[in-house]
């Protein structure tokens, strides 16, 4: 393995890559990293299975281009996966970057097996969760998670490396030691913007109105918030559950909307409303946030969204629920996978009222201090303008040492003109 990059590395680098195997997913969380490589002068580049839509090509254009990756076909994941491999590579030759920024597992693997034929200076690995390979205890699920832990292990070897979590627990279930976390940075989530998310009157009359907000998939936990919600209101509590989001089929575990819409026929108290754009509203329009995943996530974005929103949440004893949200501070943290604790955390709001505006303050001065897009961005202009020789000096960075960095936002739109465009 290279031990590191030899030679100087330009204050200011002249090409950042992002990979990412979402183009909707990227667009909406990783615009502070957009804003961090626009703050340094790059010339931006992004790797994606397909052309942005027309509302974020007007939005980006003219700030970075746009390379279409090959697509992933679930029929044959082994040759897919290859085939995706090899097209990277022959892209990242030829645009030859000096900073290549991958998201997600597949990504990060997809980078570390063509690492050797690459030649960038840095390399930035951002971990936004382990995936449901890591809640998974199937035989398969089980060769991929210790296959992926020790691929992650060995590159973290590189001075050229460094790795970007969401949490402080991933680092150590994939066994990297804390001496050797001497390139990695710890920011709460993608960041959100407290402008766009802000504290707004919430309804002062009954029910008590909770959302649950999200990619319909099994490890979001949908069923259990459902579940819950319904067995209470059938005991006569006066409370509702809005669920929101839609299916995602490129994941291992989804759940068909047509399942969702058959929980609110057969469970009492539920409403299913789809995708919704306007986010915000959502949260207007309700007092309680429920997030009981089952694990395999960074940090969700939805509950700093909420979270920023002034509402109090209720998330599950996972890592990133559990790092972000304090049990009895800015909501509860209860057991995975157990309804009758979800139960219990909905009644301790409906028994103590109170506690709604409390918790929701909290809530919104956690966000202020750990997780706005300010403090995300930062995190990546501090990778994006640091010299190789320099890393080893820099230690694993908390949320709350990292909310101390604040920086005026830039508009992205400011950064080189050149042509958003769909090369094959």
């Amino acid at each position: 393995m290279d031990s590191g990059y030899a030679g100087s590395t330009p204050a200011e680098p002249s090409r950042i890559v992002f990979l990412a195997n979402d183009t909707t997913y990227f667009f909406r969380h990783f615009v502070p990293a957009l804003e961090a490589a626009a703050d340094v002068q790059a010339d931006i580049l992004a790797l994606l299975p397909e052309a942005p839509d027309a509302s974020t090509r007007k939005r980006f254009s003219g700030a970075m281009n746009v390379i279409r990756t090959a697509h992933a076909q679930r029929d044959n994941p082994v040759w897919a996966f290859a085939n995706t491999a090899l097209s990277l590579l022959a892209i990242l030759r030829r645009v030859r970057p000096d900073i290549i920024v991958g998201y997600s597992v597949r990504s990060i693997v997809l980078l570390i097996i063509a690492f050797p034929w690459l030649r960038a200076k840095r390399y930035v690995f951002v971990v936004t969760g382990l995936g449901t390979t890591d809640i998974v205890d199937s035989r398969k699920s089980k060769f991929f998670r210790s296959v992926f832990y020790l691929l992650i292990r060995w590159i973290n070897h590189s001075a050229k490396v460094w790795f970007i979590f969401e949490n402080h627990s991933d680092a150590t279930r994939i066994g990297i030691p804390p001496h050797i976390r001497t390139r990695h940075l710890t920011v709460m989530g993608a960041g959100v913007d407290p402008d766009e998310f802000r504290p707004e009157p919430k309804p002062q009359h009954k029910p008590l109105r909770l959302a649950a907000v999200g990619r319909l998939v099994w490890s979001k936990g949908m069923d259990l918030a459902a579940k819950a919600v319904s067995s209470l209101v059938d005991d006569g509590y006066d409370l509702s559950l809005d669920i929101f989001g839609r299916s995602d089929p490129a994941n291992p575990l989804p759940v068909a909307e047509t399942e969702v819409t058959e929980w609110t026929r057969t469970l009492s108290g539920i409403r299913y409303h789809g995708h919704v754009e306007d986010v915000p509203r959502i949260w207007r329009e309700h007092h309680i946030g429920i997030f009981p995943t089952r694990g395999g996530e960074g940090l969700p974005r939805v509950l700093l969204e909420a979270s920023a929103c002034g509402v109090p949440t209720i998330v599950t004893r996972v890592p990133g629920c559990e790092d972000f949200v304090r049990d009895g501070v800015e909501g509860f943290v209860v057991r995975p996978n157990s309804v009758e604790e979800l139960k219990l955390a909905i009644k301790r709001f409906i028994d103590e009222p109170e506690l709604i505006a409390r918790l929701g303050h909290a809530s919104r001065e956690r966000v202020m201090q750990t997780a706005t897009s300010k403090i995300v961005k930062q995190a990546y202009v501090s990778i994006f303008r640091l010299g190789a020789e320099q890393t080893a000096s820099h230690p694993v960075t908390s949320p709350e040492q990292t909310a101390d960095h604040h920086v005026a936002a830039s508009d992205i739109m400011g950064a080189r003109r050149s042509t958003m465009s769909d090369l094959q």
